[in-house]
């Protein structure tokens, strides 16, 4: 029970008191903490700016198909369903920059200086190759990999894809590519979906379907993160901005 050091006896003929308990397997005591913090809201964002096209190709280079779940793609004209993701979102790039987490980026080509601290984001080390149902349930924290254990990949929903309990494409794995997804990164994502799932009765998750009809700005803003996504969305759309020539640049041509 939570606060106690006394551990339950399997019987029968005990009856549990009222109270919070903490289930774990055979091993010695764990100290567990109850925490406050918040995880980091994110959205699901797809564009077409040159940076965005380097770390697309080199992930696709890298990593030759999905990481979550293992079917590779041999047409290297044909990637149809595989998606590049992000492992520290695009829309956070603030928190990117307070956090300092450009620190974790290790490869050269992220040393230039292009848009501010926002340039290490695209690294690939900063990116998995996934199927386009994986980055959907990467980015909404459904889906989360822990590389303190092998990179074994948890599903915090139903599993209803069979996900959860696979392991991360060896290719991906910073222990074995110097340009691969760097361990900090994907711990960090794995706190985001603890923290988003597991904290009372958990998160609402957001609706990702661009397509889904109805009064989708309606549903938006009787949200309770109105405020947090509509900030999401535009910080990852002045990424985006970031890349287009300016209309004095346009007019003069």
């Amino acid at each position: 029970m939570r606060g106690s050091q006394t551990v339950l006896k399997k019987s029968t003929d005990i009856s549990l008191s009222p109270g919070d308990y903490i289930i774990t397997p055979k091993h010695p005591l764990v100290t567990i903490c109850v925490s406050d913090e918040l995880y980091i809201d994110r959205v699901l964002s797809h564009s077409v700016t040159p940076r965005d096209s380097a770390f697309r190709n080199a992930l696709r280079q890298r990593d030759r198909g999905c990481v979550i779940t293992g079917v590779v793609n041999d047409d290297d004209n044909d990637w149809t369903g595989m998606e590049a993701a992000h492992i520290w979102p695009l829309s956070n790039g603030s928190e990117w920059i307070r956090q300092n987490a450009s620190r974790w980026i290790t490869d050269s080509d992220s040393d230039s200086d292009d848009l501010s601290n926002e340039l290490k984001m695209n690294s690939p080390q900063n990116g998995i190759l996934v199927s386009s149902t994986a980055h959907i349930l990467f980015d909404s924290y459904t889906l989360a990999i822990n590389p303190e254990a092998g990179y074994r990949i948890y599903d915090f929903g139903r599993n209803k894809f069979g996900y959860g309990g696979k392991f991360m494409s060896a290719t991906a794995r910073q222990s074995n590519n110097n340009n691969g997804a760097r361990d900090t990164l994907l711990l960090w994502h794995f706190r985001q979906c603890v923290l988003a799932n597991m904290r009372g009765a958990g998160e609402p998750l957001w609706d990702y379907s661009p397509r889904e009809e109805g009064d989708v700005v309606g549903r938006l803003l009787s949200s309770d993160h109105t405020m947090t996504r509509l900030g999401e969305e535009v910080e990852a759309r002045l990424a985006l901005t970031s890349y287009l020539p300016s209309p004095s640049l346009t007019n003069d041509q």
